[in-house]
């Protein structure tokens, strides 16, 4: 036998576990046993009753948002990748009820959750959603502080006295050429 080698074992040489298998009930409901009553077993709420998988409890739509629940389940209608669980639809639907709350409405929502979505998912698309959704947007001010920011005005267009360009300005004059070639004269000059 070579150096560092473990020995083989033969593949019949391990025994297999013992298995009790449990009676089987008779057609007339009695057990092959004997007609002595066995003891009941009642299921209880110990270890095993909460290490129950959590697929096997019912959702709860109870205190969900019903207009999030819409938005969410209708994504699939935009992409057709986005086909989510209950589960999924459940655990997504307090941010986007949050983005509700925030004024967002449902087609924004919508828009902001499919745009540029990646062309392949690597993982559940519930991942990238709830990626999107962890920043809850700024709420929109209900009561302005003060009047909007005054938008600069914008010149009306005038054309020149002189070589008829057109160009933004408060009044009919010359434009910037003009105006330097007649000396700095910025008005009209009567003929």
């Amino acid at each position: 036998m070579a150096k560092g080698r473990r020995p083989r074992r033969p593949t019949g040489s391990r025994k297999p576990a013992a298995v009790e298998s449990a009676p089987v009930p008779r057609p007339g409901g009695t057990s092959p046993a004997s007609d002595e009553q066995a003891p009941v077993r009642t299921p209880t709420a110990g270890p095993a009753a909460e290490t129950a998988p959590p697929s096997a409890s019912p959702l709860r739509l109870d205190g969900i948002d019903p207009q999030a629940l819409v938005i969410l389940a209708s994504l699939r209608i935009v992409d057709r990748r986005l086909v989510l669980s209950g589960r999924e639809v459940t655990e997504l639907a307090p941010a986007v009820a949050e983005w509700l709350t925030q004024g967002m409405g449902p087609e924004e929502i919508t828009n902001f959750l499919t745009n540029d979505l990646p062309s392949h998912f690597r993982s559940r698309p519930a991942r990238v959603l709830a990626y999107r959704l962890r920043e809850i947007p700024v709420p929109t001010p209900t009561d302005p502080s003060g009047p909007p920011p005054a938008r600069s005005a914008v010149l009306p267009w005038q054309t020149c006295d002189g070589c008829e360009r057109a160009f933004r300005a408060v009044e009919p004059s010359l434009c910037r050429d003009c105006s330097l070639d007649n000396g700095g004269d910025h008005h009209r000059r009567a003929a």
